[in-house]
């Protein structure tokens, strides 16, 4: 297994398991991680849309975290 397919089953395995989660602050933080590994894959296969879409959701994910930390 390569690098890029063992990021990619990671970052799916923390995106399931934030359906789980009901702390808010949690859930932000697990989406900003899985969103991160998402846009590392994008990048690597070239799949640029799979990087842009998940770069909005890191950047949503991560506007919503700050704020809810005030």
């Amino acid at each position: 297994m390569s690098i890029v397919e063992f990021l990619s089953y990671g970052s799916v395995l923390i995106l399931i398991l934030s359906f789980f989660i009901r702390d808010m602050i949690t859930l932000r933080l697990s989406n900003i991680v899985w969103g991160l590994g998402f846009v590392l894959y994008g990048f690597t296969t070239k799949a640029y849309i799979v990087a842009i879409l998940n770069m909005i959701i890191v950047g949503l994910n991560g506007y919503l975290f700050a704020r809810e930390r005030q």
